[in-house]
């Protein structure tokens, strides 16, 4: 599943009241968790001391946890609270009965101090048989094999930029522009003065070709 090198392997479980019981009102994100997961394994550890590979200036150390699930979903609220205790980067291994699936946070630091990493968004692979789960580690450094991983995930059909960053940026703001033509289509199709209609066309219009050149923004 993950052809990692046997120094890189773990293998630990963590409890789940490591991630809601410094809360100072956990009750909800503990029925979350007891809702949803079964356990949580650390499977991996890669960093210069347990793989080939150069420190990176924004990735210092990389964890792969799995995630055993009561069923076929997880609510961002457990990865959140995973990402929140632990401070590395990581990627999940979900898996639900024969099947699993891989999801991975872009981190980007946006502290007004420069010490805190925040996932902007989560990045998921589609579910499948267990051992057909392959992902690529590639890269002379964690910063490029983390940047290599998260492009594993994005969107087929989203845009990517030669910077990841730039690339999570663009792709928010496609789901943002996304979801300005929704609202207007429905507020076309539910209108029936004709006199509103004319002026709300226009503007989906105009939010539509936003919406293509933002989809037309690749360089790679």
């Amino acid at each position: 599943m993950f052809h990692l090198p046997a120094s890189t392997i773990v293998g630990k479980k963590i409890p789940l009241t490591t991630f809601y019981q410094n809360l100072p009102d956990s009750g909800r994100e503990e029925q979350v968790c007891i809702d949803e997961v079964e356990e949580i394994i650390w499977l991996h550890t890669l960093s210069p001391k347990t793989i080939a590979i150069s420190p990176g200036e924004l990735v210092k150390e990389l964890e792969i946890f799995e995630i055993k699930l009561h069923q076929k979903r997880i609510s961002t609220t457990i990865l959140n609270l995973i990402e929140k205790v632990i401070p590395n980067h990581i990627l999940y291994l979900l898996s639900w009965k024969n099947e699993a699936q891989v999801v991975i946070g872009y981190k980007e630091n946006n502290s007004p101090a420069g010490d805190q990493d925040n996932v902007s968004r989560y990045h998921y692979s589609d579910w499948m048989p267990r051992d057909l789960i392959d992902p690529t580690f590639s890269g002379l450094s964690l910063d490029t094999m983390y940047d290599s991983l998260v492009r594993q995930f994005l969107a087929d059909e989203q845009p990517q930029v030669k910077s990841l960053n730039e690339t999570s940026l663009l792709q928010r703001e496609i789901d943002t522009q996304i979801q300005i033509c929704e609202i207007l289509e429905k507020k076309v199709k539910n209108e029936r003065q004709y006199k509103i209609q004319v002026p709300l066309n226009r503007q989906l219009r105009k939010e539509r070709q936003k919406l293509e050149t933002l989809l037309a923004s690749s360089d790679t």
